[in-house]
């Protein structure tokens, strides 16, 4: 069974499991890795769910997103709930060993290397619109740490009930990325959040001022909330 899901912690999670999917992702697309095929054909709004393991606590994708090319063996991918360090994900195989898919920089580890072996591996280039899923999920999950948790806000709210029950899904609009659903609320209006696709800056979140037909970025260089979105939800945060 699956628990349900907490902002902002499990918005953070989210985030860094999709992060170490587009680099699982890079590595086939740069040929680090063989024997390994990545399932999905496109990242679309549905392309992957995560669960809340009710028995271990585990955070885990709803189908295998990988499997071995030798012989079809789905690759299962796990995340410990409360796992704090930058690459967390491992695999659980069919026979219940457990290894770590990264090493501590962030690379492919010699247990990955030996479980996969030699073979064929899926061709795409989808790395980064995983990447652009990721990055604009963290910066979500920080907004709403600040709304959830440190209660900086009079005017915006985060939807937790809805987030429970509901996953933040993404969809494609041109060159940017959206969420299907607006998680929050400014005075009771929906607020409506994207992020410019193919970039690298980790957190770059735009929302769109309808007033003045332009887009205002959430974060300054120094990932705190800019001043140019403070005057935009007509606050500044609470000491």
């Amino acid at each position: 069974m699956s628990c349900k899901k907490i902002a902002p912690r499990d918005v953070f999670n989210t985030a860094n499991f999709l992060k170490c999917i587009a680099r699982i992702v890079s590595w086939i697309e740069k040929g680090e890795i063989s024997n390994i095929a990545f399932t999905p054909t496109e990242i679309n709004e549905d392309w992957v769910d995560f669960n809340i393991d009710e028995s271990s606590g585990d955070f885990i994708p709803n189908k295998p997103l990988f499997y071995k090319v030798s012989n079809g063996e789905p690759i299962n991918l796990i995340r410990n709930l409360n796992a704090r360090s930058a690459w967390p994900v491992y695999i659980v195989t069919d026979d219940w060993e457990e290894f770590d898919i990264f090493d501590i920089d962030g690379d492919p580890s010699a247990e990955l290397l030996t479980y996969l072996g030699q073979g064929e591996t899926s061709e795409h280039n989808l790395s980064q619109a995983i990447f652009d899923q990721a990055m604009l999920m963290k910066c979500i999950a920080k907004l709403s740490l600040l709304c959830v948790v440190d209660e900086k806000f009079d005017f915006l709210a985060f939807d937790e009930d809805y987030y429970s029950a509901n996953n933040i899904q993404f969809e494609k609009d041109g060159q940017y990325i959206t969420p299907t659903k607006n998680f929050f609320t400014l005075k009771g209006e929906p607020l409506y959040i994207t992020r410019t696709t193919g970039t690298n800056e980790d957190w770059l979140m735009t929302v769109w001022d309808e007033a003045n037909s332009t887009y205002i970025k959430v974060y300054d260089e120094a990932a705190e909330l800019s001043s140019q979105f403070l005057s935009y939800i007509g606050e500044v945060e609470s000491d």
